[in-house]
């Protein structure tokens, strides 16, 4: 397996919905409207057998969800192109940057200025500060409860403050050797 389409499996485990149905090698992935990348068609392996588009909207339909694709460089080719031709349109595109921990501890520098809170599961005020930081609307707080509770065992959720000033969260976990953050400044 080459390194895109691990990171693409490893980004999907560290960012579970509430509901994943496997269509083919594909999931289909709902998780209450919060977070698209939670309710999206994961699309990082062979295109399933029969009318996956159909099923997918079904899926959604069901759920009173709109139907959103996940495509990356993962994705089988021209995916994008046959998801256009059927009226979909491209939107948030995102971008995952790689590089080995000992690189990016070497670019840091210790700042006292900064505090941190470590927590091993997110208190209910850390998923406070990540939607209010994030700018969304407090109705979303249960949506992020159920991602943050299924994410892999091995992760932590930081607060960091600046002279006790909320100044960003973050999570990070790892699977199989791999460390994943995100963060929300």
């Amino acid at each position: 397996m080459d390194d895109i389409h691990k990171i693409e499996q490893l980004a999907a485990a560290s960012w579970p919905s509430y509901i994943q149905k496997n269509m083919g090698q594909w999931l289909l992935r709902a998780n209450f409207g919060v977070t698209k990348r939670a309710n999206s068609v994961w699309t990082s392996a062979d295109t399933p057998e029969g009318d996956f588009q159909q099923e997918a909207e079904h899926f959604y339909k069901s759920l009173g969800l709109p139907v959103c694709f996940h495509i990356s460089n993962a994705s089988p080719k021209g995916l994008d192109a046959v998801l256009a031709d059927s009226g979909y349109e491209k939107a948030d595109e995102c971008f995952q940057m790689t590089a080995l921990g000992w690189d990016i501890m070497s670019h840091t520098d210790d700042n006292s200025r900064f505090t941190y809170k470590w927590e091993e599961e997110p208190s209910s005020v850390w998923i406070d500060h990540f939607i209010q930081l994030e700018e969304f609307s407090p109705e979303r707080h249960q949506g992020y409860t159920n991602i943050f509770e299924r994410m892999p065992s091995c992760k932590t959720f930081f607060t960091m403050y600046d002279q006790e000033s909320l100044t960003a969260v973050g999570t990070a976990s790892v699977i199989d050797g791999y460390g994943g953050l995100s963060k929300s400044l």
